[in-house]
């Protein structure tokens, strides 16, 4: 594996730098979202946002209050 680009490589791999910050970026809002849903059934006992795969609220309250 190579770790030095020439120069034809280097002309390439710009065009794409500016395009991963934003998707970088944008990374952080499912994260955030995710912390934030964690958070807030911990201390406050309901989510902040329904998640689709987990529907049975009563189960999660239950499994959250085993857990600590």
């Amino acid at each position: 594996m190579a770790l030095a680009l020439n120069r034809s490589e280097w002309r390439r791999v710009w065009r794409v730098v500016p395009l991963y910050f934003f998707y970088a970026v944008l990374q952080t809002v499912p994260m955030t979202l995710g912390y934030l849903n964690w958070f807030s059934l911990r201390f406050l006992g309901r989510r902040l946002y329904r998640d689709h795969y987990q529907s049975d609220e009563a189960l999660i309250r239950r499994q959250m209050a085993m857990s600590g």
